[in-house]
């Protein structure tokens, strides 16, 4: 396991891992805060992003590194850190899923990597947070397993569609009958909002 500069400047690495499923060059990327001393922690805390996303918050692992737990965060395949020119040149599709246990080798991976390198994933030391689309994933991840963590912190989780009850009812109801082409369908998002802007620098 080899750990390189990450983007996020000296105080984070990241390694890259392969996982298994759809597409030839599919992986996870394991980010850490590399704190001066790796004194015995409290815990480990891995972060999970949400929807078109990655790890772009340093403050919320400096955060939680001095309140005494390592802290980790994964960028799941299809997102962030492997949306690599080679990824996007094999066509592979950024943030496609047919299933959300598409992400459960993602998870294992990111265990495996976290334990790999001192960190403690027992049920009683491991805390997940995740965000967005990605509280989503990991509530049904450990609804299907359960006793994996000891905890699931759920920020501005994407739980069910975002309106009027009526309109969720009409949405779920017509989201099957879709044909499956239009999945792959490119959605125009402006990309001018604030959190883009916080991203982006």
């Amino acid at each position: 396991m080899i750990w390189n500069d990450d983007v996020l400047g000296q105080d984070f690495s990241a390694t890259t891992v392969p996982v298994p499923g759809r597409g030839a060059h599919r992986t996870a990327t394991v980010v850490r805060h590399n704190p001066s001393t790796r004194a015995e922690s409290r815990g480990t805390v891995l972060y999970v992003h949400g929807w078109s996303d990655y790890f772009a918050n340093p403050e919320l692992a400096v955060a939680v590194q001095r309140a005494g737990f390592r802290f980790y965060a994964v960028d799941l395949h299809g997102y962030g850190r492997n949306l690599t020119d080679e990824v996007l040149a094999a066509g592979d599709v950024p943030g496609l899923a047919e299933d959300f246990s598409e992400y459960q080798p993602d998870f294992d991976a990111a265990r495996e990597v976290i334990a790999r390198d001192g960190g403690r994933i027992d049920p009683d030391h491991l805390v997940v947070v995740a965000h967005s689309t990605g509280g989503l994933t990991m509530s049904l991840l450990l609804m299907e397993q359960p006793g994996q963590v000891a905890g699931l912190a759920l920020a501005t989780p994407w739980i069910a569609p975002q309106g009027f009850s009526g309109i969720d009812r009409i949405i779920l109801a017509l989201a099957p009958l879709l044909p499956k082409r239009l999945t792959l369908m490119e959605l125009k998002v402006p990309l001018n909002s604030n959190y883009h802007r916080v991203l982006s620098r």
